[in-house]
């Protein structure tokens, strides 16, 4: 009974990753969706207010990434309470994965917690868990296989341009020479930095200049808008081509 009762509940743990799954899929495809040229002028798709069925299924799948995004602040709120309250007192009586930690462990409390989400509940402490869900949802949309997309882009960016190829290679090289048979071998990852990749940097950014990975996005005013003296109103939702704002001269001179 117990091994059935224990299989259950793994089953039902299937089925709740599943459907969260299923939501942060259905709301990136939305994304996509809805800044897209064909749907520009579809008001069904512009304003969420409208009770089609596609709309309906979009709340439906917002609340379950919502509340998955509450789950996550307090788990991490909850980690941020055994930190402050125990100390190293309290990572003494912490076990991970059967071992015992104790306050001369290199995996303190404070190092397990230290992290993006925790950093953002530090920075925000006042805020509620309903603008905290905003900015992790933010970030993880945001996040999503935007480096991937990057660096591909700029290695092909790269092989179009040889010259340039072998000069970030050439400083690469410099660099990872110096770190690997230098003395101070704790600062490597210190010293990889745009600083002391100055030339890779800038061609990464202007790899995203000339590719970006969002093309456009959207913003809806909340004051009136002065575009040489044609005034749009508030509540109007405006469209920005970013595509077109980065080949501009007049924002990037050649």
């Amino acid at each position: 009974d117990n091994d059935a009762t224990k299989r259950s509940h793994d089953n039902l743990r299937v089925v709740k990753l599943t459907t969260q799954a299923r939501a942060l899929e259905f709301l990136l495809n939305d994304i996509n969706l809805r800044v897209a040229t064909s749907s520009v002028l579809n008001p069904c798709l512009q304003f969420y207010w409208i009770p089609t069925r596609y709309n309906r299924e979009y709340h439906k799948m917002k609340n379950i990434v919502k509340n998955l995004m509450y789950e996550i602040i307090e788990e991490g709120r909850s980690a941020m309470k055994v930190e402050s309250i125990g100390g190293e007192m309290a990572a003494s009586s912490i076990t991970s994965n059967g071992e015992k930690l104790d306050g001369s462990n290199k995996h303190s409390t404070k190092k397990r917690y230290d992290n993006m989400l925790t950093n953002i509940i530090r920075a925000h402490e006042d805020v509620s868990a309903e603008n905290l869900s905003k900015i992790t949802t933010t970030l993880l949309f945001a996040g999503y296989e935007t480096s991937s997309i990057t660096i591909s882009y700029a290695l092909y960016n790269l092989s179009q341009h040889p010259r340039c190829q072998e000069r970030v290679a050439d400083e690469v090289r410099r660099l990872l020479g110096e770190c690997m048979y230098g003395n101070d071998d704790a600062r490597t990852v210190e010293k990889i930095n745009e600083d002391s990749l100055r030339y890779t940097y800038a061609c990464i950014t202007e790899s995203m200049r000339l590719c970006p990975t969002v093309l456009q996005t959207a913003r809806d005013l909340l004051k009136p808008l002065d575009l040489d003296g044609c005034v749009i109103p508030v509540g109007t939702r405006v469209f920005i081509n970013l595509v077109k704002l980065h080949v501009d001269e007049r924002n990037f001179d050649r």
